[in-house]
């Protein structure tokens, strides 16, 4: 009795699937035995099933014309494994495909769910997913960044940051996606490194320009008089020397430094903490009080 390399193929990934556990991902196997995607079985019945079929097996082209057929089509909607049709192009560094999502709306910082604890589950990720990834692996927090970094990628993972990929980003074991490059190759490693160092400045560039649009939409007066009641002339000095200073108005050897003084009760502790957060972007960790009552 002989087998062909196709039939034997066929057989082994049967066996696999059985290996894997459950009459479901044995089923799954036969399928992909028979030539049809093994996560349209698994996935048929969950909302964004079909859309991850379609992205499991079509280019940007393809995913074109679901998208005009499709009214309902939501890029977010995730696989039941818990990852996202972007996290599935960034690995498999489809860069014309990464446009198309994120244009769709796809969200750049949606974060993987998945676990591997579920052994079928396990079957359907080393299916649609390249062997970059071990279905062992807990990626739990990865973000389509992490994917586009282990892919190699460049053109894909300066696209993402492009996009608003957030770099400092960390996943569920505190590690940022430039950290894993050094899971890559050293060329590719040093190639990716790069990539990062050209993005960084012009992401901070615009995060600046993104927050100085925000405080002109919603003024720093505004700001300060939705938590403190009257004190409309401190607030206006404070606001303008603020402003002034934005603007680029001031002498860089005299630091701004603002002294409140009045009766308990005021508001002075509570203008601090607002302007802190205004001007450091995070009350906790940018106001510190030093208390040096004699109670």
């Amino acid at each position: 009795f002989a087998l062909s390399m196709r039939s034997w193929c066929r057989l082994r990934l049967f066996q696999r699937a059985l290996v894997y556990g459950g009459f479901a991902t044995g089923v799954a196997g036969v399928a992909s035995a028979q030539g049809v995607n093994p996560l349209c079985i698994y996935a048929k019945d969950a909302p964004s099933g079909k859309l991850l079929c379609d992205l499991a097996k079509t280019n940007a082209a393809g995913m074109q014309m679901h998208i005009e057929k499709d009214p309902s089509f939501n890029p977010n909607e995730r696989h039941p494994g818990g990852w996202t049709p972007l996290m599935v192009a960034a690995i498999r560094g489809d860069a014309p495909l990464v446009d198309l999502l994120l244009s769709s709306g796809a969200k750049v910082d949606d974060e993987d769910m998945y676990s591997p604890s579920n052994r079928r589950l396990q079957y359907i990720r080393h299916a649609e997913f390249p062997d970059t990834i071990d279905a062992r692996s807990n990626t739990q927090g990865f973000t389509a960044l992490f994917y586009a970094v282990l892919s190699g990628n460049q053109e894909v993972v300066r696209r993402l940051l492009e996009a608003g990929a957030d770099p400092n980003k960390v996943d569920g074991q505190g590690r940022t996606a430039q950290e894993l490059a050094q899971y890559l190759p050293g060329p590719q490693r040093q190639a990716m490194d790069t990539v990062f160092d050209e993005e960084m400045p012009k992401i901070l560039e615009a995060r600046r320009a993104q927050e100085k649009r925000q405080r002109q939409q919603f003024p720093l007066e505004q700001r300060l008089m939705q938590a403190i009641v009257g004190q409309e002339g401190p607030i206006q000095a404070v606001a303008s020397a603020v402003r002034r200073k934005e603007n680029g108005w001031h002498d860089s050897d005299h630091p701004l430094v603002f002294l409140f003084l009045g009766s308990s009760g005021i508001g002075k502790t509570e203008l601090a903490k607002q302007l802190a957060a205004y001007v450091h972007g995070a009350e906790q960790e940018a106001f510190i009080r030093v208390d040096m009552s004699e109670d």
